[in-house]
């Protein structure tokens, strides 16, 4: 199987950027490509990318004058994946705690997954407390490397490509959707198409935080609740007949 491409949404918080790329860097280097997609950030922010870059062969920037949210973003950097090629969205507000050959140890994971005809859609790596909480409450599953749960919500996701070839790209829920859903109206897709959601436990990042994409607490709460309507719609709405999302966010 081909390697994935990775993609690492910036906006702001250079000492955060900064811890998630030095953790991820040596793993990096096994992926296909490697796209950071600024969405406007700072000047000290888009120095250290463009420096980050330029020192990366396999990274490319794409470096945005606005904010344009974080699903537009994700579509921006999933017009370089390729037919059947593995999708990884890392938040740059995480760092790797182990393994650094998880992308090997994923491919072959989804190779012999498709092998058995058990075909996974996401694989989110594993982080405390929200898993934690919940294997808590399944201990059946407790020493089983992967544990099946519903929905992915992470900080750092694999969407397999068998999967992305499905559902095209992330959906952009409205002109101003910066931020939230993303996640969750993927896990809604990979249930209408009965493929698998797991978390991988040898998969550990840490260092998990709140995002700042758009600014204090109350204004991101306040964002979130203005959004919930169109994404209760768009999940009430997924069906085998609508599950493509097309390069601009709109379903198709």
């Amino acid at each position: 199987m081909m390697s994935p491409l990775v993609a690492i949404v910036v906006y702001n918080r250079l000492d955060e950027t900064r811890k998630t790329l030095l953790s991820f860097e040596t793993s990096l280097q096994a992926a296909a490509e490697v796209v950071i997609v600024d969405n406007g950030s700072v000047p000290e922010v888009k120095s250290f990318l463009g420096a980050w870059c330029s020192a990366h062969p396999n990274t490319r920037l794409i470096d945005l004058p606005n904010n344009i949210g974080c699903p537009r973003a994700l579509n921006l950097a999933l017009a370089y994946r390729n037919p059947r090629q593995s999708f990884v969205k890392i938040d740059n507000d995480v760092t790797l705690a182990s393994p650094q050959d998880w992308i090997e140890k994923l491919l072959i994971l989804e190779a012999a997954y498709e092998r058995a005809m058990h075909t996974l859609a996401l694989i989110s790596a594993y982080y405390e407390p929200w898993q934690q909480q919940r294997i808590v409450a399944h201990s059946a599953y407790e020493n089983l490397p992967l544990w099946y749960i519903r929905p992915i919500v992470g900080h750092c996701v694999w969407h397999t490509g068998a999967f992305m070839d499905k559902v095209g790209y992330f959906d952009v829920l409205a002109p101003n959707h910066l931020y939230g859903f993303e996640d969750l109206i993927m896990s809604h897709k990979a249930t209408c198409l009965e493929m698998g959601m797991v978390a991988w436990k040898g998969w550990h990042i840490a260092n998990i935080q709140r995002h700042s994409a758009i600014g204090t607490r109350e204004q991101r709460d306040a964002h979130v609740a203005a959004m919930r309507p169109l994404y209760n719609a768009r999940a009430r709405g997924i069906s085998r007949e609508s599950i493509y999302t097309g390069p601009n966010g709109e379903p198709s």
